[in-house]
């Protein structure tokens, strides 16, 4: 039995495992994009320097039904979720116990403004951690199809709107290098081009009643920097993670300033650009 499991835990195996894919043998031939291919990220190409994601590919035992296109149910004995292959390599810091490093905070009775909903794991984790109520923002179709289903147990506890957030109210274009459905959806400026529903910042926080706000939007946390100080001050508890580290300045500055101090956080979160900021009472 060790024997068998040092095979089926090999690097080999799991490589074998990944050539019976559909359309996965071209990428272990030569570096090649083919876009919207769910492959392309678990594979070594040599501009990225990548490595094959072998934990991504030891959850295929946990993939039980399919749902339509590339969408299935997934069970990981306690967690069943819906979501593609792309999901669940986003689902890794969830199932991993990561966010307990991540989010760290008191939820219990909490109202949480969750940016960044992805397929409903941070919800999920904040609702499993006693919130009273999460208000989620999502604008991608796949995303928002999926976290409704993933969080059907917690739907009286949860509000989601199918929008993004920047700055401004309407409709916005998101240009990214990374396609919708993706854990870094809506960051650089390539080809993946989708129209959504923009809330702003502003417009959000003016009417909020949350206690702690989590921000993972791929950059777009940078329109935090425009929003008036005193509507900052409307909920006393930030956790964002930040993309680029003169961003990262600017907005440590721009809470300072604000009167919110940041907190220090574990090593695991530092190095995931995970900034926790806390209203100093007067």
């Amino acid at each position: 039995m060790i024997f068998f499991d040092k095979i089926t835990n090999s690097f080999l195996f799991n490589l074998f495992k990944l050539a019976r894919f559909s359309y996965a043998k071209k990428y272990l031939l030569k570096d090649s994009r083919v876009p919207h291919d769910l492959y392309k990220m678990h594979v070594p190409a040599k501009h990225k320097q990548g490595t094959l994601s072998i934990w991504v590919l030891k959850q295929i035992k946990h993939r039980k039904k399919k749902c339509q296109d590339d969408l299935y149910f997934w069970d990981f004995g306690a967690e069943s979720w819906l979501g593609n292959l792309n999901h669940v390599q986003g689902l890794y810091e969830y199932l991993s116990g990561a966010f307990d490093d991540f989010y760290k905070y008191e939820y219990q009775g909490k109202t949480v403004l969750d940016v960044g909903g992805y397929i409903g794991d941070s919800a999920r984790y904040f609702c499993k951690k006693g919130a009273r109520k999460v208000v989620v923002y999502e604008p991608v179709d796949t995303n928002l199809l999926c976290m409704k289903h993933n969080l059907k147990q917690y739907q009286n506890h949860v509000e989601i709107h199918p929008k993004a957030v920047g700055n401004k109210d309407g409709d916005i274009t998101i240009a990214s290098d990374h396609p919708p459905g993706d854990t870094g959806f809506g960051y650089g400026h390539g080809d993946y081009i989708i129209k959504v529903q923009s809330q702003s910042f502003t417009s959000i926080l003016t009417h909020t009643e949350a206690d702690v706000a989590k921000i993972d939007c791929e950059g777009y946390e940078r329109y935090l920097l425009d929003v008036p100080n005193e509507l900052l001050r409307r909920i006393p508890y930030w956790i964002i993670e930040i993309h680029g580290e003169e961003l990262r300045k600017q907005l440590q500055a721009k809470f300072t300033e604000a009167q919110f101090k940041k907190k220090k956080m574990s090593d695991a979160a530092e190095k995931q650009a995970i900034d926790h900021y806390y209203l100093v009472q007067n």
